[in-house]
């Protein structure tokens, strides 16, 4: 009979953890939560950087559509800076347009279009677009 308590004994002691198990299982468990939580907080910065650059570059894209349904006479006119219904979403959001001639040619100009604003992180980020115009067309020979 003593034998049989003897084993009993032996098998109640192995059947829980100790304190130092129990320790480091909470000690990786929070590891993997702590970062778990980091991940999700950098996913909201991005995810608000990647709509700041969408809104910009609609912007820009309808600036530019505006543009080309301007005469080539009316191109080397426009304002330097314009706005658009975006930039209310944007901090400090700034559109500036700048008309040159790259290849000093007559009938060819550049128009660039660029959009600046200050992110929530409080970083200064731009967006531009440019494209060429003719007064022949593209396709003129």
């Amino acid at each position: 009979m003593a034998k049989r308590n003897k084993n009993m004994y032996h098998l109640k002691s192995e059947q829980g953890g100790t304190l130092v198990e129990v320790m480091i299982s909470v000690y990786i468990l929070s590891v993997v939560i702590v970062g778990t939580i980091a991940l999700f907080a950098n996913c909201n910065v991005f995810m608000a950087e990647i709509k700041e650059h969408a809104i910009a570059n609609s912007a820009l894209n309808q600036r530019m559509e505006e543009i080309r349904a301007l005469s080539y006479s009316s191109i080397t006119n426009l304002s330097s800076s314009f706005s658009a219904t975006g930039f209310s979403l944007l901090d400090n959001a700034a559109g500036t347009v700048t008309v040159d001639n790259p290849f000093n040619a007559n009938d060819i100009r550049r128009v660039t279009l660029m959009v600046s604003w200050t992110s929530p992180q409080g970083r200064s980020m731009s967006k531009s677009l440019a494209a060429y115009f003719t007064n022949n067309g593209i396709n003129q020979q």
